[in-house]
């Protein structure tokens, strides 16, 4: 049986409602286009962040790791909208 919380402190691996996305090659790829620390990096990190999250990544042609998920499984999902 797992512990529950009692609503007066929360347990480390509770569910949580709202779920994170980050994507290391994305930042290659940003990194590689703008300079860090600049307005531009900055634009295009919060454009090219929301498209992946939402599944409509600006480097899906080049990216090595989405080319695998497509392979195995031929259709993108939209999981973050």
């Amino acid at each position: 049986m797992r512990p529950r919380g009692n609503g007066l402190t929360t347990l480390h691996d509770e569910k949580q409602e709202e779920r994170g996305f980050f994507c290391i090659k994305l930042v290659q790829f940003l990194n590689t286009e703008a300079e860090m620390g600049t307005e531009e990096y900055k634009r295009l990190w919060d454009e090219r962040f929301s498209a992946a999250k939402s599944g409509s990544c600006f480097y899906r042609n080049r990216c090595p790791i989405y080319e695998r998920t497509v392979k195995n499984r031929p259709v993108q999902l939209n999981l973050f909208t």
